[in-house]
């Protein structure tokens, strides 16, 4: 099969641009119904510079596309959807950021 049809996603495409493609045909059918179920957990790992005050915790905002910015997301209390982003220091430096429950720029718009 060409490696076309085995192009699956790009993740946060205007940030990292994780491409995802799989291995097989089986694969790529299988990981599209996880995506379209929503049962694909997004971890991500962030360096970040100086201390926080605490070793982990969560935002809670609700997040709506910016006007007159459709690409971008701010907090917004009126349109703003559900989206909550959960943090946990895991070294020194970095901190792994679970977004199973956030929307597109969740971490660019919180950070």
């Amino acid at each position: 099969m060409p490696l076309s049809h085995l192009f699956l996603t790009r993740l946060d495409q205007e940030t990292s641009g994780i491409v995802i493609f799989s291995r097989t045909g089986v694969a790529l059918t299988s990981l599209h119904e996880q995506f379209r179920l929503r049962k694909v957990e997004k971890m991500y790992t962030a360096i970040v510079w100086g201390h926080l005050a605490e070793n982990e915790g969560q935002v809670n905002l609700p997040l709506a596309r910016k006007p007159n910015s459709p690409p971008l997301y701010c907090v917004n209390e009126v349109l703003g959807k559900p989206s909550l982003t959960q943090w946990v220091v895991s070294g020194f430096e970095a901190e792994k950021i679970d977004c199973s429950n956030c929307l597109p720029h969740s971490i660019r718009c919180l950070g």
